[in-house]
């Protein structure tokens, strides 16, 4: 497996293909980080969009690559059973707001931010800043959402603690 990266240029009034490709391509490859920037030049503005994956040294195509779960972290033997249950808690989220938002799941955030926000139990603005791929309009939209979840889990946790000395 190598890192790879492409670049995706979409106008602000694109036609369908460009979505197409762009939405074909992240479906078919491991990615590790999405970012986007918009790029403003007047009738000419449009969005740049980089995608860091992981690819092998061949590049097959995209029926090739359906088990990806082997280069992909499994994130319950990496995490705590208890961050690992707070990622869960996340990612029921996400789906939830990606389905009324109609976007995919990555753009809310990827599994790789939703399981550095469990791990370091991150209540802050900063602390989502620190986060690679985390930006402020991600922090503006989805900050309160995720602080309340991850602030609930910890009083749970310590309910829970609480109850098992009595």
């Amino acid at each position: 497996m190598s890192k790879q990266y492409k670049f995706f240029r979409i106008p602000t009034q694109p036609d369908k293909k460009e979505e197409l490709e762009l939405n074909q391509f992240l479906s078919s490859h491991n990615i590790q980080f999405v970012d986007r920037k918009f790029v403003n030049s007047g009738h000419s503005s449009f969005w740049s969009i980089t995608v860091e994956y992981f690819s092998d040294k061949s590049d097959s195509s995209a029926s090739d690559k359906k088990d990806d779960s082997k280069s992909r972290p499994d994130y319950k033997k990496i995490l705590t059973p208890d961050a690992f249950t707070l990622y869960l808690k996340l990612r029921e989220w996400r789906k939830e707001v990606a389905e009324k938002e109609g976007v995919a799941l990555y753009a809310v955030f990827t599994n790789e931010h939703l399981a550095k926000i469990a791990e370091k139990r991150i209540i802050t603005s900063q602390g989502l800043q620190k986060i690679h791929g985390v930006g402020e309009s991600k922090i503006t939209k989805y900050s309160k959402a995720v602080f309340e979840i991850v602030n609930s889990f910890q009083k749970s946790l310590k309910t829970n603690d609480t109850s098992k000395k009595e």
